[in-house]
């Protein structure tokens, strides 16, 4: 979760006995790291606070006003989940006053991705590798060496071994130009990875990808089973190994998700670390 800087602005003009409001359309902006912009504008009766969301993912949004004079028409009072690729998107509205002075103040608090989402349990994701390839599971869900808390598994596969989507979605990140892997935390930002958008609001993430790994780019649709990218060592890793999670952003950090797999025709359900599974189908 992020908190936005506050930012200042007070209006107001006394000519005798009364005070009106001079500025017809004001505007000011508050832009994020991440590609979206909040910002009001003002009218001769209205402030308006509207954001532009340029990601792919939705952005989940709260904008805390403290006012006087102004009368509230649109009421935030949680987050507002903002859709991907929108533009104008009305958080909040005020009513100005004819002629009395007014004054504002605010700030943007935001969380990438649907705070809201909730994962389909019911959905078997594919094992995310070949068909027909065997490999062993050596990290599970709260795994001691490095997935403590954490509901993330890690397949060992040779260099170059081929990774296919799960499930279906959209890609909405890739980065495959790390060159840099070691058994030790110090590389932890340096893994190369492919992020997918599921209609869920979930998102899986494919880690530890070779150098220029990625055979996806963000704004693809991929199908489950899709061949999407290649197994490396990039990031905080002892040797290949696909890291595959999904999980959803809250206020309170990332939250890593349970999920099941289909493990034979006849069998699904989650995985268990030490054992070796093999790809039967898409």
């Amino acid at each position: 979760m992020h908190t936005s800087p506050k930012r200042y602005s007070f209006n107001s003009l006394a000519t005798g006995l009364a005070i009106f409001f001079i500025s017809a359309f004001q505007s000011q902006a508050f832009q994020s790291d991440i590609d979206f912009k909040v910002y009001y504008k003002e009218t001769k009766t209205e402030l308006i606070f509207y954001v532009d969301n340029s990601e792919l993912v939705p952005v989940s949004i709260k904008v805390n006003v403290a006012y006087e004079g102004l009368r509230v028409i649109k009421a935030l009072t949680d987050f507002e989940v903002v859709p991907g690729k929108t533009e104008k998107f009305v958080l909040t509205s005020f009513k100005i006053p004819e002629k009395v002075g007014w004054s504002f103040s605010y700030n943007t608090v935001y969380v990438k991705g649907d705070i809201y989402a909730e994962h389909n349990d019911d959905y078997v994701y594919s094992l995310p590798f070949a068909k027909g390839q065997t490999y062993k599971l050596t990290q599970g869900y709260n795994g001691r060496f490095s997935h403590a808390n954490m509901n993330a598994l890690d397949f060992t596969m040779p260099m170059g071994a081929p990774i296919h989507a799960s499930r279906e979605g959209l890609v909405i990140e890739v980065l495959e130009k790390s060159k840099k892997g070691c058994n030790s935390p110090k590389c932890m930002d340096d893994a190369n990875f492919i992020r997918i958008l599921h209609d869920d609001g979930t998102i899986a993430s494919y880690s530890h990808l070779q150098f220029k790994g990625a055979l996806v780019e963000v704004g693809d649709t991929v199908e489950r089973g899709q061949l999407i990218g290649e197994c490396g060592q990039t990031g905080y890793a002892s040797g290949p190994h696909l890291h595959f999670s999904v999980y959803k952003n809250t206020e309170m950090g990332t939250l890593t998700l349970p999920t099941k797999f289909s493990i034979s025709p006849d069998q699904s359900g989650q995985l268990s670390e030490g054992s070796s599974y093999t790809a039967f189908e898409y």
